[in-house]
């Protein structure tokens, strides 16, 4: 009168019974099978050689990791995409003293001057007021060597960006100390 059910229908359950069947038949004998193996796998662990078979298999087990880890760090050194070849450029001598900077991302950050004689970082001093139509000079001196190194029209905030603006130059163009020369990857 009615469908079964599980909707499958007479002829739907009759299969869904028969392959449940075939599927425990073959599952008790591959779970026996399994059985036996380990069995026989366990007696062989006990056995001794030269050494005992378990050590064996612990210190293959440890050659095989290994390996494993020697060839997934030479994969990520292949993987590892290098810096360029421009990020190596962290000094140069801009207007009388030696700058040096770090890289954030492709941005030059932590810029700052050091004497050229002693390599003490440079402090700096303004000089001038626009508002008194003086000129701004900006001034960078030795604190060691008791000198004035660098001496330009401006402000701080200016020489920085002069300076940065020379890097970028000398980035762009590959004229930097070290530079391999023009056509390299440029930022």
């Amino acid at each position: 009168m009615g469908k079964e059910a599980s909707g499958l229908g007479f002829w739907g359950t009759v299969f869904a019974t028969v392959l449940a069947a075939g599927f425990l038949a073959v599952w008790s004998g591959v779970w026996g099978w399994a059985v036996g193996i380990a069995g026989r796998f366990w007696v062989h662990l006990g056995g001794t050689l030269l050494v005992p078979v378990w050590l064996l298999y612990v210190l293959g087990a440890c050659a095989l990791a290994i390996v494993v880890l020697a060839a997934a760090v030479a994969v990520a050194a292949v993987t590892t995409p290098q810096e360029p070849e421009w990020k190596s450029y962290t000094r140069d001598n801009f207007f009388g003293g030696e700058w040096r900077w770090r890289y954030d991302g492709n941005q030059i950050s932590g810029l700052f001057a050091r004497c050229p004689v002693c390599k003490t970082a440079l402090v700096y001093r303004e000089e001038g007021y626009a508002f008194l139509r003086e000129e701004e000079r900006i001034i960078l001196s030795c604190e060691r060597c008791r000198r004035d190194v660098v001496n330009e029209r401006g402000r701080h905030v200016g020489l920085l960006g002069a300076v940065t603006r020379q890097i970028e130059r000398n980035i762009d163009t590959a004229e930097w100390p070290g530079a391999k020369g023009e056509g390299e990857a440029k930022r």
